[in-house]
């Protein structure tokens, strides 16, 4: 009964520690979590507005011709420098990754900083995001995706043609948003678990602690209850000082125990001194019983000895009326009889 209290009580503690772990770690990623989609919904739109204002405020009819007219853009014709100055500052201003103009065979015409070139950049994964910009000259903004060197990537895309163009090459505008921000939210990522983990370790040593400090101190008082039940009044309950808690239980139990041994005194001398009560009017009832059956005895005795005496007297009360001569000698003898 005993062991399979403690195992009952350690079980219930290992489900409470679970449970508390399991609604810890799904409140740390659900706010995680909202907190990331929150900040990535929050830079979609900012690349579609960005895309907006590079469309109809930043790149001119004449630059936009050329384009599409050229089949192989010179990098230092005059148009495309000019271009591509104005991408590389609304990239250092708006704080960009950077901004690419691409043909629909994902070549690249145009970045606006040629000191990085984004060749980790694969098309292919948004594939549907970029032909549904071409056909509907919708601005689309792809899934956060992570290239093989580890670096996560948002892009936007927007038709640079408008869809009454029938030229057989279509162009993009390509807006990349900084890494910056997803290396902040990878970081914050990594630093959460790191969290779980120190939490994970926190509430193995908790639990060792605790069958440490609470589990044992329980079982030996389970071990002294046992004995008490037996009737050993003299057995007393010791706890660490550090359990201040359980400390103060045992004191509990202690004092309960003092005051059980004080009643149990009482009671004894009470036992006592009702037993020679009962000694004593015992023996008296004994020695009325015996006075009783003396004097039952003595009036027996009495009733039979009165009866022939009593006829004694009559019969010599008798004899003396019918001697007729009566001497000294007679008198003598019936005075004797009497």
């Amino acid at each position: 009964m005993k062991i399979r209290f403690i195992h009952r009580l350690k079980t219930k503690f290992i489900i409470n520690i679970l449970i508390f772990f399991i609604i810890f770690l799904f409140t740390i990623f659900y706010l995680y979590s909202s907190f990331r989609d929150k900040i990535i919904l929050e830079l979609q739109i900012k690349l579609q507005n960005i895309a907006k204002i590079i469309l109809f405020n930043t790149i001119e009819d004449s630059e936009r011709e050329y384009l599409i007219k050229t089949k192989s853009p010179d990098i230092e014709n005059p148009v495309l420098k000019n271009l591509q100055k104005k991408l590389f500052k609304i990239k250092e201003l708006l704080e960009l990754q950077n901004i690419y103009i691409i043909n629909q065979d994902l070549e690249f015409l145009v970045i606006a900083d040629t000191t990085y070139y984004p060749s980790s950049i694969n098309f292919q994964k948004d594939k549907f995001e970029i032909e549904n910009a071409l056909k509907t000259g919708k601005i689309q903004v792809s899934r956060l995706f992570r290239t093989y060197q580890g670096k996560y990537i948002l892009l936007c895309y927007a038709a640079l043609d408008s869809i009454a163009d029938k030229s057989e090459k279509k162009n993009l505008l390509v807006v990349e948003a900084s890494s910056d921000l997803f290396e902040v939210l990878n970081k914050i990522r990594q630093k959460l678990l790191l969290i779980i983990a120190l939490s994970l370790t926190i509430l193995l040593i908790s639990s060792l602690f605790f069958s440490n400090q609470v589990i044992s101190p329980i079982l030996a008082m389970i071990k002294k209850i046992e004995k008490i039940s037996e009737g050993n009044f003299n057995e007393r309950i010791i706890i660490s000082q550090k359990n201040n808690e359980l400390n103060f239980l045992a004191e509990a139990f202690n004092q309960m125990l003092d005051n059980i041994s004080k009643l149990n005194q009482i009671l004894k001398e009470k036992e006592y001194n009702a037993t020679k009560r009962a000694e004593t009017i015992e023996m008296k009832f004994k020695e009325s019983e015996y006075l009783y059956f003396l004097g039952t005895m003595a009036a027996i005795v009495a009733h039979e000895v009165r009866n022939p005496l009593s006829g004694i007297s009559g019969y010599v009360e008798l004899l003396e009326r019918k001697i007729s001569e009566k001497n000294e000698n007679t008198e003598r003898l019936l005075n004797k009889i009497k």
